[in-house]
């Protein structure tokens, strides 16, 4: 039997827990009620029916576990006459309010629930690279309201960004394009509609302020290699972890291998039984399996009987780790050489290589495990590891040739 009672500071405060918890109905109407739960919780809420469901919408507590009051018997009555009106206008007070909450939302907070919506999608390197932009390029508008960036604040930002890397400050914007796209599908209001129905990153496009970005060529030369090579092998005598790097490099010079895809391989990606590696976690999410020419299957069997234990094939300098960028050792690599190269430079000497060879184009996608979804063609062409490792050898043997090394 519902039970009403006047709503009095002292009436409240005398009411005792029971076995299960139970409400109280306020004689004032307009639906206030209080729950006092087993553990003498006691909270005020205000209940109707909201388009043909029973809506119960928690104002807050009555008193914290010492008693002291949180919310007087009159502010709770105000509250529930707002929500009860709310509700007989078929408005769920319980969606406006979490409407209100998300329209106050931060940059911060959007760029969180975007990584726990799509984090799953986006490859390791992605999300890192994600979160340095927000760290670095974003800090002072990381606890800013998403609603209060606006279209001449991020042309600013783009601008000042564009003076220190233009390359950079593009990819900025574009993350914050792609957190002002999801905020638009996420937040909703009361009624299911967008809380962000605009993309104030698009002024960057309607006033073309897009810097212009100019594809990387860099790789080595025929000429380059002997030297290349040298270097990298007279960087073995600086001990344990240079030694790693040596191979790393030429791992990386002899797949193509993206670098973070090579640094982070595992002795359980190799296959030294078929003279093959295959990795799963890669830019575009497709597994690369490939098959190993004959130099570097020596180069991993000699690695393996000396990885005492290693997880990584590559190991860094903390055990259990995976070699990053090595800035020191490849720095070393150019003043010796006298061959000014980046990591990605390697991806488009072998690039350069398998094309000089006449590898046929699906091939070579294969090879470098690009993406085939703009090509109807390639996505019925399934091609075996067997059917790679002439091209793959021929590769090898090529930069052999150019190192002069038997």
């Amino acid at each position: 039997m519902t039970q009403r009672i006047n709503f009095t500071r002292k009436v409240l405060s005398e009411l005792q827990p029971q076995d299960k918890p139970y409400v109280v109905y306020d004689t004032k109407g307009n639906s206030l009620r209080l729950r006092v739960s087993r553990s003498n919780i006691k909270s005020f809420q205000v209940q109707k029916r909201v388009n043909g469901k029973v809506c119960t919408s928690t104002l807050g507590k009555f008193c914290d576990s010492a008693g002291n009051i949180l919310m007087t018997v009159e502010q709770a009555r105000i509250k529930a006459r707002n929500d009860y009106s709310d509700m007989a206008s078929g408005i769920d007070p319980i969606q406006r309010k979490k409407a209100e909450r998300a329209k106050g939302v931060t940059l911060e907070e959007v760029f969180t629930d975007y990584i726990d919506v799509r984090g799953g999608q986006l490859a390791n390197n992605t999300l890192s690279n994600y979160k340095g932009i927000m760290a670095q390029k974003f800090t002072k508008w990381l606890d800013q309201p998403l609603d209060s960036l606006t279209r001449n604040m991020i042309q600013t930002k783009h601008k000042k960004l564009s003076s220190q890397s233009p390359t950079s400050a593009n990819k900025s914007m574009r993350l914050l394009r792609a957190l002002f796209n999801f905020a638009g599908g996420y937040y909703e209001n009361e009624h299911g509609e967008t809380l962000f129905p605009n993309n104030p990153v698009d002024k960057i496009t309607q006033t073309r302020s897009w810097n212009r970005e100019t594809r990387r060529t860099g790789r080595l030369l025929n000429s380059d290699i002997k030297p290349w090579f040298t270097a990298v092998e007279i960087l073995r005598e600086d001990g344990e972890f240079a030694a790693t790097v040596s191979d790393y490099l030429i791992f990386v010079l002899l797949t193509g291998m993206r670098r973070r895809e090579a640094s982070t391989l595992k002795w359980s990606d190799i296959n030294m039984q078929n003279k093959s590696v295959c990795i799963t976690d890669t830019k575009n999410h497709e597994p690369l399996e490939i098959p190993l020419s004959e130099a570097l299957y020596l180069l991993l069997e000699r690695r393996l009987n000396e990885s005492n234990g290693q997880t990584y094939v590559f190991p860094g300098k903390v055990f259990g780790s995976s070699v990053q960028e090595p800035k020191k050792q490849i720095k070393k690599i150019r003043e010796a050489s006298g061959v000014q190269f980046t990591l990605h430079d390697l991806r488009r000497t072998y690039i350069t290589a398998a094309e000089n060879l006449e590898t046929p184009h699906y091939v070579l996608k294969r090879l470098l495990n690009h993406n085939t979804s703009g090509d109807v063609t390639a996505g019925y062409i399934m091609i075996d590891i067997e059917r790679l490792r002439p091209t793959v050898q021929k590769i090898a043997d090529l930069f052999i040739e150019l190192c002069e090394v038997s």
